[in-house]
């Protein structure tokens, strides 16, 4: 959701540090997800179009914006009210669901966190050094740690795991054996 909200805002020339403009922009934004993990932006799907370096390097300024942060965490909230929902997100077990139950929280190396990002582009076709990702996502993480308002960190009672050398098939059977739940068959 912040990304989409920060794709809106350079879209729009929208100030990354205009805390009123960019709670204008949230309150009249249409933000919906789909069943298939795709988020559409006032109608428009652009799962693809956040995932860009210029996305990267917004994302978190706009996310530090206490007004942007309250419009977002209730919507995220309402999506969640129904139960049955698995969330994820820098901030869920911490501000958005704080009661939710197992909350794990998702670590990787540096250089494999990177690594991943950079064949996410790939596959994508666009070309990126892996050297700048990996400062542009530390540089990320630092705003995120340090912000006034949500910090992140890992809540309390979070599990947590390292994904790094992991594929998101044995991430995912990994978090369905911590739940109790069993191991799919055929997938990993």
């Amino acid at each position: 959701m912040y990304r989409a909200l920060a794709l809106k805002a350079l879209r729009t020339g929208v100030a990354l540090d205009d805390a009123a403009a960019l709670e204008n922009l949230a309150q009249g934004t249409i933000l919906s997800l789909g069943s298939d993990h795709r988020i559409s932006l006032d109608g428009e799907d652009v799962t693809s179009a956040i995932r860009t370096r210029e996305v990267d390097r917004a994302v978190s300024r706009v996310a530090g914006i206490p007004e942007v942060r309250r419009h977002l965490v209730a919507m995220q909230r309402a999506l969640a009210a129904g139960g049955g929902v698995v969330m994820e997100g820098r901030d869920v077990g911490t501000v958005v669901l704080p009661g939710a139950s197992p909350k794990f929280f998702l670590t990787a190396s540096p250089r494999e966190r990177a690594e991943r990002r950079k064949r996410e582009f790939e596959q994508r076709g666009s070309w990126v050094c892996l050297t700048e990702l990996e400062r542009d996502m530390a540089y990320r993480d630092r705003l995120d740690q340090e912000r006034a308002v949500d910090p992140l960190v890992a809540a309390a009672d979070a599990i947590i795991v390292d994904t790094s050398g992991k594929s998101v098939e044995q991430v995912v059977d990994e978090l369905l054996d911590l739940c109790g739940a069993p191991v799919r068959e055929g997938d990993g």
